[in-house]
């Protein structure tokens, strides 16, 4: 089924080539891919950018189930609180 489009209002691009989606009721700082046809037809599809860094959690379902877990976990408050610094204490398995 094709989506329904109506007109909320007309824009012009301005000198530094910007056009205005306020009037569409766009909140500030919202990201879209822009997409344009042919026929020189522009679509605009809002979307969530993140950082490369967190790419791995998207592309591996095991490593999104940790994570899940592991807020769960703290939401039921099954955590315990630790310090990087309390492990140089402990000896290594290799001693």
């Amino acid at each position: 089924m094709a989506k329904r489009f109506r007109t909320v209002s007309e824009t012009v691009v301005d000198s530094r080539r910007r056009v205005s989606l306020g009037k569409a009721g766009v909140a500030e700082d919202t990201r879209y891919s822009v997409s344009v046809a042919d026929d020189g037809e522009i679509r605009l599809s809002p979307v969530v950018s993140i950082p490369a860094r967190e790419l791995l959690i998207w592309q591996r379902p095991d490593v999104m189930a940790m994570l899940d877990r592991g807020i769960a976990d703290a939401g039921a408050g099954r955590v315990t609180r630790m310090s990087f610094l309390d492990a140089l204490d402990e000896p290594d398995d290799d001693e």
